[in-house]
């Protein structure tokens, strides 16, 4: 069997977890086009790249894709944008920002290939790690950057996935998970160099402008190379905690439906994120429907089963189970849950630790 080799540097990555059946499209509900695959997770020792594998079509990925308006207060454009020729690249539709025009090319099916002039600014929308061919792609960026132009990349950080248990960005879109050694490798060798690395989120995205090569130009970042960097221990650690949250999660569980025999089983979240946090804990089995107030899905497809989404909490449920399916909205979710409800409920926050919290009626409290 041929090793896999990186896309950043082609050294020999490590396939260090599995899952064996992965929905590739969630959004089929006809049971004849809807596609599972294993999914694998891979880390290169070389440039600290974490990848996963790749679908021999990338178009099936998108069928039915429903594109939506991203907003997101860490790319907004400033007054002196406004004078410069701007390019956003996404899956998406394109940021609307009113006093500014800009171009707007797709990742799918090689859209940017066909940029036909050069700008001084250049934004890559939420969408570095689901291009196939990463190299031709920065290729063609660096071609139509002009001299004292800007690249600005806004995504998640590659680490976070293995030391935050950033699990839910784990999928078959995703398939580079930048570090900054791995893009700082990858940008050099299309002429380009990182001007500025910042991190947010509890270091689960990185913001990163880029610059053509100038030998003016020196670069002063410095990351501290042990937080960059990924260790067997951080590996076994990420394995070990999956495991542990399982294994505390079925043990729970079963004392709580043990004890009341009807229950509403819920997760509070619907994305394709939410379905990598079912798949890697194996929530399928229990959750009956899922909770979602902005999704505009009405329903996902796990294969076994096809869960129906509701658009609002319902207060009235009694012996209420909820998990959390989306960890970024961890504090919105829990209001919104433990506010709107006199019911007894039992609430199970999973990622990045493992919580589990309970809540009698009000009138037991008294």
């Amino acid at each position: 069997m041929k090793p896999i080799l990186c896309d950043i540097c082609t050294k020999e990555t490590h396939k260090f977890y599995e899952l064996k059946s992965f929905p590739v499209n969630i959004y089929q509900k006809n049971k004849n086009k809807f596609k599972k695959k294993k999914l694998k997770i891979f880390f290169c020792k070389f440039c600290n790249h974490i990848s996963i594998s790749k679908l021999k079509s990338e178009i099936i990925l998108y069928k039915s894709y429903k594109k939506k308006n991203v907003s997101n207060k860490f790319n907004k454009l400033s007054k002196n944008d406004k004078k410069k020729n701007i390019l956003e690249i996404s899956k998406e539709k394109p940021i609307v920002q009113k006093g500014f025009k800009i171009d707007h090319k797709k990742i799918i099916k090689n859209d940017y290939l066909n940029i036909t002039k050069k700008y001084n600014k250049i934004i890559i929308n939420d969408c570095i790690s689901n291009i196939y061919n990463i190299k031709k792609f920065f290729r063609k960026i660096s071609d139509c950057l002009e001299q004292g132009g800007e690249i600005e990349i806004l995504h998640h950080y590659g680490p976070g996935v293995i030391k935050n248990l950033n699990i839910d960005r784990v999928y078959f879109e995703h398939i580079n998970n930048f570090s900054y050694k791995s893009l700082n490798f990858l940008i050099n060798q299309y002429e380009l160099t990182i001007k500025s690395f910042k991190l947010f989120e509890n270091r689960n995205f990185f913001k990163a402008i880029l610059i053509k090569k100038n030998l003016k130009f020196k670069n002063k970042i410095l990351i501290n190379k042990n937080f960059d960097l990924i260790k067997k221990s951080d590996i076994e650690k990420f394995i070990n905690r999956i495991n542990q949250i399982t294994f505390k999660l079925k043990k729970d569980l079963g004392r709580i439906t043990f004890k009341n025999k009807e229950n509403n089983i819920y997760g509070y979240g619907a994305s394709i994120g939410s379905v990598a946090i079912i798949k890697f804990l194996n929530l399928d089995k229990y959750i009956n429907k899922l909770i979602d107030n902005f999704s505009e899905l009405k329903f996902i497809n796990l294969d076994k089963k096809i869960i129906k989404i509701e658009k609002k909490f319902h207060k009235n449920y009694d012996n209420l189970v909820i998990f959390n399916l989306a960890p970024r909205y961890k504090f919105l979710i829990k209001k919104k849950v433990f506010n709107n409800s006199d019911k007894k409920i039992s609430y199970f926050e999973l990622l990045p630790s493992y919580n589990l919290i309970k809540k009698m009626p009000k009138v037991f409290n008294k």
